[in-house]
């Protein structure tokens, strides 16, 4: 499942990643991704948002 991630960081900029995870469930993909983010982004990053990239329509922001 590829999960993107909205975020901020320590500047108060808001950005967008996108993480994948391989798990069974769709809570347990959220929880992996959100685990992966962490240690990709490391540093005060805020989490807005987390969201299954495959039910996005074209024009998300």
């Amino acid at each position: 499942m590829c999960v993107l991630i909205k975020y901020m960081n320590a500047d108060s900029k808001i950005n967008i990643c996108c993480e994948v995870a391989y798990k069974d469930t769709e809570d347990e993909c959220f929880i992996e991704a959100m685990k992966n983010f962490r240690q990709s982004y490391p540093g005060k990053n805020r989490i807005l948002e987390v969201i299954d990239a495959a039910a996005l329509g074209a024009n998300y922001n």
